[in-house]
């Protein structure tokens, strides 16, 4: 048969592939937890006080993989696989690299001139390799989790560093994992600063807890589709609004478009939204576009 006539149109409804990073005991394991019938691989500590499906503890490469393979090759009714955690499963392919590379090493570091945390990468490479077939071939959800760490990060863009959340993972190894995923979700509590003149300033909360989906100076974050940038910390908002977004179509899309420019300042700008908006009603991509571009706007 002709490959061309096996192209397929439209809007594919793929199973979420996840990242979510954020402090320790914010909630993302609780966030998983809520996922569609989900089952765990890594450490119990995240997850002993939820009712939830595990797998017996593995502390090697070759226990993960034999894992992630049950879930390929046998029947089930599991609907997300939770790795929780990333911070958890790095040791154990480091460990591998060491075993299979090291020539007597007993750290990755010793390794010289980084490449260590350069043969880790394949091994990280087979492990999503795995997920990806998991997610498209069972329809599972794939929702990995990970602990943040404030780091200095150099913007070749200006003169000097600043600090930022960054996922709490070697820098090679994070930016597969999050080249990989379709969402990246930092978690962080709701915070106000209180100015006191003379006095230092002070940080103020109330406990609420944020997930943030768009890239920031100040941390990572990425959603391949125009859910807001800030949402409530559960997997139920999470896929309400990715839904939502997902089936809309043009015309309520439009409406909730201008809706949301409402939020513009200033007027010359959101004018020229409006405009935009109606040249582009009926042209779905666009109009997606659009609404990328104002929600820039308005975080």
């Amino acid at each position: 048969m002709s490959i061309l006539k096996q192209v397929v149109k439209g809007r594919l409804n793929a199973p979420y592939l996840v990242l979510i990073y954020g402090v320790e005991g914010i909630g993302k394991t609780t966030f998983a937890a809520y996922s569609p019938n989900p089952i765990f691989l890594g450490t119990e500590r995240g997850s002993s006080f939820l009712d939830v499906a595990r797998f017996p503890k593995v502390e090697d490469f070759d226990g993960v993989m034999k894992s992630l393979q049950s879930l390929l090759d046998e029947d089930h009714n599991y609907k997300s696989l939770v790795i929780d955690s990333l911070d958890w499963l790095e040791p154990i392919v480091h460990k591998k690299v060491l075993a299979d590379k090291g020539k007597g090493k007993t750290a990755i570091e010793d390794i010289g001139f980084a490449k260590g945390y350069v043969w880790a990468l394949d091994y990280w490479r087979q492990i999503l390799k795995v997920l990806d077939e998991i997610r498209s071939k069972k329809g599972m959800n794939i929702i990995l989790t990970g602990h943040s760490i404030v780091k200095t990060f150099h913007d070749p863009n200006l003169t000097d560093g600043y600090e930022r959340y960054q996922l709490k993972l070697h820098d090679k190894a994070s930016a597969l994992v999050k080249e990989f995923v379709d969402f990246v979700l930092f978690a962080t509590f709701e915070a106000t600063i209180l100015f006191d003149e003379g006095k230092k300033n002070r940080a103020r909360g109330e406990g609420k807890r944020l997930l943030h989906t768009q890239h920031r100076p100040s941390f990572d974050a990425k959603s391949r589709i125009a859910i807001p940038f800030t949402i409530s910390l559960s997997w139920k908002a999470f896929d309400f609004l990715c839904q939502k977004v997902l089936n809309e179509g043009t015309e309520s899309l439009v409406k909730r478009l201008q809706d949301l420019s409402g939020q513009i300042g200033e007027e010359v700008i959101r004018e020229k939204v409006l405009k935009n908006i109606n040249e582009n009603k009926n042209n779905m991509n666009e109009l997606k576009a659009i609404e990328i571009q104002i929600l820039n706007i308005i975080a």
